[in-house]
């Protein structure tokens, strides 16, 4: 009797672990069978899903879980309008990407050269497509300085003021820069005049000035602002009729 037991025993176990094999290679099938169906991108604001589709090698043919997913990121974030991709497979057939786009800073002009520039000191190309959908502010700087250069003082300048004076920075047309002196043009074209020497103490005194008339006057009533002398603020309001 025991004797046969063992036996049972025995044949039961083969039969659970043929059945296991079974289950793995019908799993395994399963998955070769299921094709990508659909695409789903997130996130997309200046880029479109066919230009995103043209980055990487896609294929309806293949199981969806023969793609390699570092490399559709690494190809994705290659792309100098992406600063980072995520990738993942949702069952049975949809591959999502959510993309995080670059958004420019500032379009940078030095030398008949054009770039936009990101927060991050990354380049974001120019041309008639990210001219007409980045509406940035202008910085034209005309000294020795190298653009190229993440340390350039002209760009610290656009970073400070759009981290620490963002309301100015939304209201920015253009800075044009020379050695000796910083134009800061708004919307409405109130110039700000600032030395290049003190240009964050000059900033922040802008704020300080902005702040202590808001309650009476914009920075947008004056025809200019001179921020430039060690003690003072000359003024120059706008005449309305």
């Amino acid at each position: 009797m025991s004797m046969f037991n063992k036996k049972n025993v025995k044949i039961i176990i083969y039969i659970i672990f043929l059945f296991y094999i079974i289950l793995l290679v019908y799993d395994y099938n399963k998955k070769n069978q299921q094709t990508l169906e659909h695409i789903v991108f997130k996130g997309l604001n200046f880029l479109n899903e066919k230009e995103l589709i043209g980055l990487i090698n896609i294929s309806n043919s293949k199981s969806i879980f023969s793609y390699n997913l570092s490399k559709i990121k690494e190809s994705l974030e290659n792309s100098p309008f992406v600063e980072s991709a995520k990738i993942s497979i949702k069952i049975p057939g949809e591959l999502h990407v959510q993309i995080l786009e670059r958004i420019p800073l500032a379009l940078i002009i030095h030398n008949n050269n054009q770039i936009f520039v990101d927060y991050y000191n990354q380049i974001i190309p120019v041309n008639s497509k990210t001219l007409n959908n980045f509406p940035v502010p202008i910085v034209n700087i005309n000294n020795n300085d190298s653009i190229w250069d993440p340390n350039n003082k002209n760009i610290q300048l656009i970073k400070y003021i759009f981290k620490h004076y963002n309301s100015l920075y939304n209201n920015l047309s253009e800075l044009l820069i020379t050695n000796s002196l910083i134009t800061l043009i708004t919307d409405q074209r109130t110039e700000i005049l600032i030395d290049p020497r003190k240009a964050i103490n000059n900033i922040n005194k802008l704020k300080n000035f902005e702040n202590s008339i808001n309650s009476i006057k914009k920075i947008d009533d004056h025809k200019y602002i001179n921020l430039i002398y060690q003690n003072q603020i000359v003024v120059k309001e706008r005449i309305y009729i």
